[in-house]
């Protein structure tokens, strides 16, 4: 392992040591595989940014890839983060940008954005540079791929919380492979609120401190209470739900959507906010906004006829605003009653208003009657969610029935589901109590409210629309 830390972190000047440890000239003749390693907030991401605008303002003729495991996760990171970049240093230019292909040109190079859930792409033209965001989140197989069409350099970032996995057995070993290992302490740009939330790890959990605090490689599970949830997408054919823990000043209001794939026995969820201050409002808006930009298909034959996406509803060619369809909903009906066949008219009509009017379920924290009495008068359809004595444990074990897959740009539930542990007891590091350890929980509760109570009553008649709109 060719661990190169030594020679860049804390004799970096100005620099954040990754985009030092990227631009030294030496490195690039030498290695063909860069692999930044670090803990939260290191500026891995924003480096290899800064690095890739460099490149292409003294080359010409490359093309240089950005790759991560979902497109929102991509649009919502590194190409935002190069976006910046460019404007900062007057180098942007619309005229310049594919928004559909996600494409840049600049000075005769070509900077493409995609996920590797395009395996046109994953599979598709060769490039010359490969730059792989949140590598832990991209398989073998598909990290195979991409090498094998990239023909100079690679540059993989990631934090270290996966115990075991490829990168540390395949790629840290090569030859041709260099690493590089930063930490919070490397990017001066952090506030004072920020350093002191990472820096209470410390005491709170020596393993998640080790990982998020120093970027090193995790080794200890004893006592987490979700050892097998994975990443993945999240389906755009699945009716969804929300569910949400409430918090304002001191702790972060978790968001979060579910969809049950009956047939895998498999419940997806993504994070959808996870802040402090929200408002009941605020919540409301979010969610609202929310169900109408996810990509949802409602009717779909050899393409998605029908499908609603940014605040957009697609039929068949023609693009009609949520905004406008709430208002008057002739002429997107009109455009249905050409496109989809008289048998699923209406079905897609009420799936369509379902979205427009967010006729969806979402459960909270039945501690707060208020919150959800308001919510109702915002037109989301809350409910309580159950609580009593033993009901977290219980539903905990209610939760381990299913398979549970989450977004890989849902960072707060990744960042608790490696730290939602059983509480241990005291003077004894190898037993723990039936209870889970406070804190670091708010998503954790969010998506334990949302699959027990909505799939307890999973085949239970649900309300109609009418009587949803009469509650509000």
């Amino acid at each position: 392992m060719n661990d190169l830390t030594k020679y860049y972190v804390g004799w970096s000047g100005n620099l954040n040591p990754n985009l030092k440890f990227l631009l030294d000239e030496r490195m690039r003749r030498r290695w063909r595989i860069y692999a930044l390693q670090g803990g939260t907030r290191s500026g891995k991401t924003y480096s290899v940014v800064k690095y890739v605008v460099w490149v292409i303002e003294h080359f010409s003729g490359l093309t240089i890839s950005f790759v991560r495991a979902t497109l929102p996760a991509i649009k919502a990171t590194v190409l935002r983060d190069f976006e910046e970049v460019m404007m900062e240093e007057g180098l942007w230019s619309d005229r310049n940008f594919n928004k559909t292909a996600l494409e840049y040109r600049h000075n005769g190079n070509l900077v493409e954005f995609f996920s590797v859930d395009d395996e046109q792409k994953v599979r598709g033209r060769k490039r010359d540079v490969l730059i792989i965001n949140e590598a832990n989140e991209v398989s073998q197989p598909k990290y195979q791929q991409l090498i094998f069409r990239t023909t100079a350099q690679v540059i993989i970032d990631y934090n270290p919380s996966m115990v075991t996995s490829y990168i540390y057995d395949d790629v840290l070993t090569r030859d041709d492979a260099c690493m590089l290992i930063t930490t919070y302490l490397d990017n001066p740009h952090l506030t004072a609120a920020t350093i002191n939330e990472i820096e209470l790890l410390k005491e709170r959990d020596p393993e998640l401190w080790k990982v998020y605090g120093c970027g090193q490689r995790g080794t200890n599970r004893a006592g987490l209470i979700y050892t097998d949830w994975k990443r993945g997408a999240f389906p755009d054919d699945l009716p969804c739900w929300y569910a949400a823990d409430f918090g304002f000043a001191n702790d972060p209001t978790a968001i979060v959507r579910l969809a049950y794939d009956a047939k895998r026995n498999t419940v997806h969820v993504h994070e959808v906010a996870y802040q402090k201050g929200l408002h009941n409002n605020d919540i409301a808006r979010i969610i609202r906004q929310d169900m109408a930009t996810k990509r949802t298909v409602i009717h779909q034959e050899d393409e998605p006829v029908v499908w609603v996406e940014d605040e957009t509803l697609h039929v068949a060619g023609h693009e009609f605003a949520i905004d406008d369809y709430r208002r008057d909903k002739t002429a997107a009906r009109d455009a249905l009653l050409e496109a989809v066949p008289k048998s699923e008219y209406k079905r897609i009509v009420r799936e369509i208003d379902h979205i427009a009017d967010c006729v969806v379920d979402a459960y909270f924290d039945s501690a707060e009657p208020k919150s959800i009495s308001e919510l109702r008068t915002y037109g989301i359809l809350a409910h309580p969610c159950v609580k009593g004595v033993g009901s977290i444990v219980s539903q905990i074990q209610f939760v381990k029935n299913f398979t549970v897959i989450y977004t890989a740009d849902s960072t707060n539930i990744d960042f608790e589901v490696n730290a939602y542990k059983w509480l241990q007891r005291k003077d004894d590091d190898k037993n723990f109590e039936n209870k889970p350890q406070a804190g670091n929980d708010h998503a954790m509760d969010a998506i334990r409210y949302g699959i027990f109570n909505h799939l307890s009553r999973y085949n239970e008649t649900f309300r109609t629309i009418s009587q949803i709109k009469q509650s509000r």
